[in-house]
């Protein structure tokens, strides 16, 4: 149905960055995962992100209080600069164009492409 309304909705000339779509989907691991670096801008602390970890859930076992709403319904919360490395973004929330900028990502599901990434928290 989502996708049926999205169609409709590019078909009567709403453009990409007009049309919001939020899907409350439990993340699956991809294929290649690897672990990756995450760095607190703030404190310089650094956590390991495993495959089949989200990053809230390895902040959060580390004792840091990230603010999300996920499990409300609320997407896009989470949403958290990017100061240094390249995100993997897995989420439904970005533009292309806010993707490929690469400043901003949904830490509840994207990971890294580059071996650590440096937040903004």
């Amino acid at each position: 149905m989502i996708d049926a309304t999205r169609r409709a909705a590019e078909a009567a000339g709403f453009t990409p960055e007009r049309i919001h779509t939020e899907l409350f989907d439990t993340p699956e691991p991809e294929a290649g995962d690897s672990p990756f670096e995450v760095e607190i801008a703030s404190t310089g602390q650094v956590f390991t992100v495993p495959p089949g970890q989200t990053i809230i859930e390895v902040l959060e076992e580390n004792g840091l209080d990230i603010i999300y709403d996920c499990q409300r319904g609320d997407c896009g919360i989470c949403q958290t600069a990017v100061l240094e490395g390249t995100p993997d973004h897995r989420d439904v929330v970005l533009s292309e164009a806010e993707r490929a900028a690469g400043d901003v990502m949904q830490i509840c599901v994207s990971r890294a492409l580059s071996p650590r990434l440096k937040l903004d928290l």
